[in-house]
């Protein structure tokens, strides 16, 4: 499986990034997407780094085994997910944003 960097530090940077690549590398028009997790009591974390939250191994169990550590002691508890697409078309590039927002619910 072929990875695209992602060394934003934002999710519409590696979005807009990823497409970059895509039209740079091959000259394509494209669209390429990022997505991260957003805990208000962490601040926004995981944020841009929710594939790699827990490590470098890139583990969804592990990352969401982390947040939920962090979250032990917090009563707030809302969340969003947020995904960023960047279209890269005809010498243009636009870009979308969605956000689906909630709650992380605590393990009983």
């Amino acid at each position: 499986m072929k990875t695209f960097p992602e060394t934003q530090d934002t999710i519409e940077g590696n979005a807009i990034q990823k497409a970059n690549y895509i039209k740079e590398q091959y000259g394509l028009d494209c669209f390429a997407d990022d997505t991260g997790l957003e805990v208000e009591a962490l601040d926004g974390a995981p944020g841009v780094i929710s594939a790699r939250y827990a490590g470098p191994q890139r583990n969804a169990e592990d990352n969401m085994n982390a947040v939920l550590d962090e979250l032990k002691s917090k009563d707030n508890r809302s969340a969003q997910f947020k995904t960023v697409i960047a279209l890269q078309f005809q010498g243009k590039r636009i870009t979308f944003e969605g956000i689906c927002k909630g709650e992380i619910t605590k393990i009983k």
